[in-house]
């Protein structure tokens, strides 16, 4: 084998010094293009798997490098080109398609990517792949990827995958590149909007005309320099995130989508029904639920606390932590949620709690749990059990009393 190898390699070097394509015809020259180019990359990425079975990419940090620095390509793109080859070993029609030429290496990627999750869509994309340009190929690809998995995970798979690069290009120009999951990215338009809609009436005042992208990247800009020198919105008015969801009302009541129901964010895209419920936890959104074909209701789904609520539960809590053996009672504290919203927790007193930092963190990301008992607070760790609810301490505190001066007796 190795000696056929270079014996080949060895031939073709001879053939490219010699290599006159002005004697081509033109349906010859496009032949030659393209079985040039494919089968140097199916070439390419069969080798890659024996270059990382063989330590060959030992004086680099990984294969991928490896491949990125001998490739001249981005290191992500050689990580794609390696993962294509490794799981196309369990693909034998694309392998055989590949090695014969019959699809170029992105197509591969895609083909790949498809048949993790549907074994089946092979046939259907290798049909596809000389009949359909690369953005049809690739868009039809995405919508085999797309069907396969149901909305939560497609979720899942996001947050997973989510990232934000940047990097300098050949131009000497910035350049940014994210992803994030539907929700992600509704957050971050919204908080954009008001940037952009101050940016877009400005231009229209002053008579310039640039394109909408334009202005959303300075509205960008504008947003990342107002949080470094203010910490605020600029003197931005009204809710720093307006967010639209359309739902279902039927798949509200009942608790889980079912096929046809709506849950999305318009112009972004659709969101599991627990990330609608939890969407934009310190923002203002509307949800607009649809009983068939009727608006059923349009109302706020956000946990803002009004500013009278916000004051008996600071005037309740004394302006201190509620957790037991607590001893801070100065600085920033949170108001918490003791039923957590999208575990449909209401606003309202009884399921409001302030709490320190510290203790805000532990029960939002540690599984620490805090209940309310006669008058009182429990709070276990994830692994401890849970107190006994007795009823030592029935008095009535005198912060309850204080509290009813913002709320009424109710």
């Amino acid at each position: 084998m190795c000696e056929s190898l270079k014996a080949t390699v060895c031939a073709l070097q001879g053939f490219m010094e010699s290599f006159d394509p002005r004697s081509l015809s033109k349906e010859q020259s496009a032949e030659v293009f393209e079985l040039a180019e494919r089968l140097g990359a199916a070439g390419k990425a069969l080798t890659s798997l024996q270059v990382a079975d063989t330590n060959a990419w030992y004086d680099y940090k990984s294969p991928s490098h490896f491949m990125a620095d001998k490739s001249k390509c981005t290191v992500g793109h050689a990580s794609k080109v390696l993962g294509t080859a490794e799981w196309m070993q369990r693909m034998p029609p694309t392998e055989k398609a590949f090695r014969k030429g019959a699809l170029t290496e992105r197509q591969a990627i895609e083909v790949v990517a498809a048949g993790v999750l549907d074994v089946a869509s092979q046939e259907e994309l290798l049909y596809f792949a000389e009949a359909e340009s690369y953005a049809q190929f690739h868009h039809r690809a995405q919508r085999i990827r797309g069907n396969a998995l149901d909305e939560e995970q497609k979720h899942r798979r996001a947050h997973q995958n989510r990232r934000l690069i940047h990097w300098t290009d050949e131009e000497g120009v910035f350049r940014l590149e994210g992803r994030l999951t539907t929700a992600s990215g509704a957050t971050v338009l919204a908080c954009l909007q008001p940037f952009f809609n101050r940016i877009t009436r400005q231009a229209a005042k002053d008579k310039i005309k640039e394109s909408a992208a334009a202005h959303l990247a300075d509205a960008l800009v504008h947003m990342s320099q107002t949080a470094c020198t203010t910490g605020g919105d600029g003197g931005i008015r009204g809710p720093k995130a307006v967010v639209h969801l359309r739902l279902d009302y039927a798949a509200l009541e009942r608790g889980y989508l079912e096929s046809g129901d709506i849950c999305e964010v318009p112009g972004v895209g659709p969101v599991p029904l627990e990330t609608a419920r939890e969407f934009l936890a310190d923002s203002y959104r509307v949800g607009v639920l649809k009983d068939g074909e009727d608006i059923k209701t349009v109302k706020g789904l956000g946990h803002s606390i009004p500013d009278r609520l916000r004051r008996a539960v600071y005037e309740r809590d004394d302006y201190r932590c509620v957790i037991p053996g607590c001893v801070t009672d100065h600085g920033a504290h949170q108001i918490d949620h003791v039923i957590p919203v999208h575990q449909r927790g209401e606003t309202k007193l009884y399921n409001l709690a302030l709490l320190c930092l510290w203790h805000h963190k532990l029960k939002t990301y540690y599984g620490y749990t805090l209940k309310h008992y006669r008058y009182r607070w429990l709070w276990w760790g994830p692994h401890d059990p849970p107190p006994e609810e007795d009823d030592d301490q029935l008095e009535l505190p005198s912060f309850t009393l204080r509290a009813k001066k913002y709320l009424g007796a109710g």
